[in-house]
C-alpha cells in the first residue's frame, strides 16, 4: 500500500506472511518520506493486521506500529499471473492500481493523496525464480495511470499498463520508461533513495527467523527504491507530471 501527496510526501506499507515447510511468520512496515526527503520506517513480527476490502473502500490499521490508512479506488482492479512454472507461480492483483488516500502515522499525515495497493500471492520460493533483475514502478497522477513489472534473465516479461490498457511493447531504463507503440515516454528526475542495499539488510533486516532459512546467496541481492518526479512525454511535449515510486532488485545469480 502507498500513496503521494502533491508535496512529495509519501508512505509505504506492507503486510506479508511466510509460510515454508514448518516455519510461519508474519511482517508489517512502514517506510515514510517527507516532502524534505526526511526517511523514517518501523516494522514488527507477529500477528497480522490484513488490509479489508469493502468495495472501492481498502483499509488498514495498525495499532503497533500506530498507522491507519484508507484507500478509494479510482480504477478497476488488475490481476494477472506474471509467473508460472512446475515449481510453483506468481500472482500480481493490482487491488487498486489509483486510489484516493487518506494515512495517519507517528510522524506523517496524508489527506487527499495518489495511491496504490496490491497484493502479490507466491507459491514459488523467490530463490528459484529464473530471473535475475526485477523493474518495479508507478506513476499516478488525477490523469494518468503507468504502473510496470519487467521481468529479465532466464524468464524475460513485461507487464505494463497505461489508463488500464496492457502495453505490450515498452523499453524500460533507470530513469525512462518508453511506450513504443504509443509514442509516450515517462522520465524520472529529482529521485530520492528510499531503501538501498543487499535484502538481508533491508526487507529481512528485521526478520531473524526468515533470514536463517532463506539462501545467505539470495539475502545478497541488492534493491533500490526511490521516489522521483515524472514528466509523461508526447511529440516532444509534457503532456502530465507527476511522483512515480520505482525500484528495481537485482538478484545475486
Amino acid at each position: 500500500m502507498d500513496c503521494i501527496d502533491e508535496m512529495g510526501n509519501l508512505f509505504m506499507g506492507y503486510s506479508g506472511s511466510f509460510d515454508w515447510k514448518l516455519i510461519q511468520a508474519s511482517y508489517s512496515s512502514t517506510l515514510t518520506c517527507n516532502s524534505q526527503g526526511e526517511i523514517k520506517t518501523a516494522s514488527t513480527l507477529g500477528k497480522l493486521s490484513n488490509p479489508i476490502r469493502s468495495g472501492e473502500n481498502l483499509h488498514w490499521s495498525h495499532k503497533k506500529l500506530n498507522t491507519t490508512g484508507h484507500w478509494v479506488s479510482i480504477d478497476d482492479t488488475i490481476r494477472q499471473n506474471i509467473f508460472s512454472n512446475k515449481s510453483g507461480s506468481i500472482v500480481w492483483t493490482c487491488e487498486q492500481p489509483r486510489a484516493v488516500a487518506k494515512v495517519e502515522t507517528d510522524n506523517i499525515f496524508l489527506s487527499n493523496a495518489i495511491g496504490y495497493t496490491e497484493i502479490i500471492d507466491m507459491t514459488i520460493l523467490p530463490w528459484r525464480l529464473p530471473i535475475s533483475k526485477l523493474w518495479w514502478g508507478r506513476f499516478l497522477s488525477q490523469n494518468t495511470m503507468l504502473i510496470w513489472i519487467i521481468l529479465e534473465g532466464g524468464y524475460n516479461s513485461s507487464f505494463v499498463y497505461y489508463n488500464g490498457n496492457r502495453i505490450t511493447d515498452a523499453t524500460i531504463t533507470n530513469n525512462k520508461i518508453i511506450l513504443n507503440n504509443r509514442g509516450i515516454t515517462l522520465r524520472l528526475y529529482d529521485s530520492i533513495v528510499l531503501r538501498e542495499g543487499l535484502l538481508a539488510s533491508t526487507l529481512f533486516s528485521k526478520a531473524p527467523v526468515i533470514r536463517k532459512i532463506i539462501p545467505t546467496k539470495f539475502q545478497n541481492s541488492h534493491e533500490s527504491k526511490w521516489r522521483s518526479r515524472g514528466d509523461l512525454i508526447k511529440n516532444g511535449k509534457i503532456i502530465d507530471s507527476a511522483w512515480s515510486i520505482h525500484e528495481v532488485v537485482s538478484w545475486d545469480r
